[in-house]
């Protein structure tokens, strides 16, 4: 017995009385089941289930109403293989943080033409992108009815110096932004993910955008390979 059962429905005497008792003192302590006395055992099902769906989600792909399939979103999005792109963000936190460490100091700093952003800079890049998504997905996700803003990704680049930043560091932001994306993905619920919005005049939500991310960095690790190792 976990002490979190109610007593029996229609059940009386002092044994009855008891279990109601203790199951109230637990759950005055644990914050989590303090619903209804009655429906404590109830209550605890619920919550274990929600936490199992959180732990076992899966964000599919989007369906093409939900965004522009002529646009440059749909070049990322099918980037990314398998039927979920939580788990590839998931598992893309170490890709990527065992790619650029297997980048020697030297190519980090390399250019393969005039303009063009070395592999640090592409880090760099591929964070920022990280935190403007997110928080196109976070605003659409809650019901934001205006078109979000683009941005212009050179500039970015060209406004900061990644070139002067430490891989150590730069990574580091790179995996507590990632963990910080996947568990808000995995706080979404189906409306939430389906809801649509606009970003850069476009129509999106964040099932796309979640795509899209998996799919953003993809994209860049492969002219990494291509062109710079």
């Amino acid at each position: 017995w976990t002490g979190l059962e109610p007593a029996t429905p229609c059940v009386t005497g002092r044994y009855s009385n008891q279990l109601n008792y203790q199951t109230f003192s637990i759950i005055k302590t644990l914050k989590k089941f303090s619903v209804c006395l009655t429906w404590g055992k109830c209550t605890t099902i619920i919550f274990v289930c929600q936490d199992l769906n959180q732990i076992n989600m899966k964000i599919s792909r989007p369906f093409e109403h939900e965004y522009d399939v002529s646009s440059y979103q749909n070049r990322y999005i099918q980037r990314v293989t398998g039927d979920d792109a939580l788990k590839t963000l998931s598992e893309n936190l170490s890709i990527v943080d065992n790619f650029f460490k297997n980048i020697s100091q030297e190519k980090l700093h390399f250019r393969y033409a005039e303009g063009k952003w070395t592999p640090i800079e592409m880090l760099g890049h591929i964070i920022d992108t990280e935190r403007i998504l997110l928080y196109r997905a976070l605003s659409i996700a809650r019901g934001e009815k205006q078109s979000l803003p683009g941005f212009n990704e050179e500039n970015y680049v060209k406004a900061t110096n990644f070139d002067k930043k430490s891989l150590r560091s730069l990574l580091q932001q790179f995996k507590a932004q990632r963990k910080s994306t996947v568990l808000f993905f995995k706080s979404l619920g189906k409306r939430e993910l389906g809801r649509m919005g606009k970003a850069n005049q476009m129509p999106t939500n964040a099932r796309v955008l979640a795509w899209f991310l998996a799919g953003h960095e993809l994209h860049h690790l492969n002219i990494l390979k291509e062109r710079y190792l």
